[in-house]
């Protein structure tokens, strides 16, 4: 019988939660899975919700690492402050792997903004493969927008498995040609669900004030929010420009409406939403360093 792969989610909050039901929904019947919490309510949780995993509150169980499996992917699912801790967890635990003289194939994969590769790998064992990914929140629902970006040691077959894991709840998954993407990627798509819901609560709070029922709203709300995405994705040869030029009839409400965001300059409140994100990404990196 051939040995299993192993997936683990060091540190699995709701996006690691999010993976692993996504997994469970393909392929789970071909992995070994581990998952820890640093808390013991969330971990107790976790192991009521994934009875079949492994689940610890510690990074260097021996549970998690002397299975035998044909691979290891470990995903470090913790908050950026705690990353370099993390790998040095990682990095413990192989070391007692290599004095019993056993090694696995390993790979590490962050889902957090602003730590490089060249940090993770100060951080990890020399050699180890790294790859970054920045997925949004709507994984939850299999629904996600997904970039990855791999280290020059990783191989080609470890990012082909990771796209098809990621693609089981992110339609859409794109591999970066440079690392300092990464952080551009984190503040428009990863940030991009809470523009939308922005802007979606003041649509919803003016219907509700036009007498419309909350309910009501909130539904034509989203579907029309679906409605233009598909529309966006369908029609590729269409600008966003040419989309918006089409709901605006001359003379119309729509581009009365339209007119009036303009009024407020709010394409440019946008940009620099997006521009805060993105410093605040590079930042993130610099305050992972002094922890």
């Amino acid at each position: 019988m051939s040995q299993k792969p192993q997936l683990t989610i060091l540190g699995c909050g709701v996006l690691g939660r999010a993976i692993v039901d996504g997994l469970l929904s393909g392929v789970s019947q071909e992995y070994r899975i581990a998952l820890t919490h640093r808390r013991s309510d969330a971990a107790k949780a976790l192991q009521v919700d994934f009875p079949k995993a492994v689940v610890s509150t510690d990074n260097k169980d021996a549970r998690i690492w002397s299975g035998t499996v044909s691979r290891h992917i470990v995903l470090i699912g913790a908050q950026p402050r705690y990353t370099a801790d993390v790998c040095r967890d990682i990095s413990a635990a192989v070391a007692v792997l290599e004095q019993q003289r056993q090694k696995t194939p390993l790979t590490v994969v962050t889902v957090c903004p602003g730590i490089t590769v060249a940090e993770l790998a100060s951080w990890l064992p020399a050699g180890t493969p790294i790859v970054r990914s920045m997925p949004n929140t709507p994984i939850s629902v299999g629904q996600g927008a997904t970039a990855i970006f791999a280290s020059a040691s990783t191989p080609a077959d470890t990012v082909s498995e990771l796209l098809v894991i990621f693609r089981l709840m992110s339609p859409v998954v794109t591999v970066l040609p440079r690392e300092e993407l990464m952080d551009a990627v984190a503040s428009v798509s990863g940030s991009c669900p809470a523009y939308v819901f922005y802007l979606l609560q003041g649509i919803a709070a003016a219907g509700e004030s036009l007498g419309l029922p909350a309910d009501a709203t909130r539904q034509l709300v989203a579907q029309s929010c679906l409605g233009a995405a598909r529309l966006m994705q369908e029609t590729p040869e269409s600008s966003l420009g040419d989309l918006l030029s089409n709901v605006c009839v001359p003379g119309g409400s729509t581009e009365k409406a339209i007119r009036t965001l303009d009024r407020f300059d709010t394409g440019s409140a946008v940009q620099a939403a997006v521009k805060e994100a993105w410093k605040a990404n590079l930042e993130m990196g610099k305050t992972s360093k002094s922890h």
